[in-house]
């Protein structure tokens, strides 16, 4: 019997560690979990649902901003950014739209502009695409300064 007592106590270590990884869980995760009604589903917690919708709006749409941007919400419906909201480029500003004093970012890197001009194979051929920068700036006659960026020769709300 004396050959088998490893044996013995590694089936023994394995048994605790699975009683108590089902004791753990039993605490650690939430009754609603993989539970809608009477449907069962994997990796679903019917609770998150109400979590999601009490939680304050981060983003609150073009709409929202035109209430007191007026002039820029109009150029911008009548241009090539029309399907965009403000926050897309400008980024949820909450504590802004909430009529405080705080300023809303006006970013004008060219890496913002690059989130949906990059040029890349997936986008459609006749999407605005910009290889690269510099090259764009070349291509045009100038030349690239320092602190150039798109906004010195596009109007983000009324772009070409």
């Amino acid at each position: 019997m004396k050959t088998y007592d490893h044996i013995i106590r590694f089936t023994l270590l394995i048994i605790v560690v699975i009683l108590g990884f089902f004791i753990v869980r039993t605490y650690m995760v939430p009754d609603s979990f993989g539970i809608h009604g009477s449907y069962t589903y994997a990796y679903y917690r019917a609770e998150s649902e109400t979590e999601q919708a009490n939680m304050p709006a981060a983003y609150q749409g073009a709409e929202h901003c035109s209430a007191c941007h007026g002039p820029e919400a109009v150029t911008l419906s009548d241009g090539a950014h029309a399907a965009l909201d403000c926050e897309s480029c400008h980024g949820a500003f909450k504590a802004h739209n909430n009529n405080t004093r705080l300023r809303m970012v006006i970013s004008d890197s060219v890496n913002t502009c690059m989130l949906c001009h990059e040029g890349l194979n997936a986008r459609p051929a006749e999407f605005p695409q910009i290889a690269s920068f510099e090259k764009h700036i070349t291509d045009q006659g100038e030349t690239l300064l320092p602190d150039m960026n798109c906004t010195i020769c596009h109007d983000p709300h009324a772009p070409m």
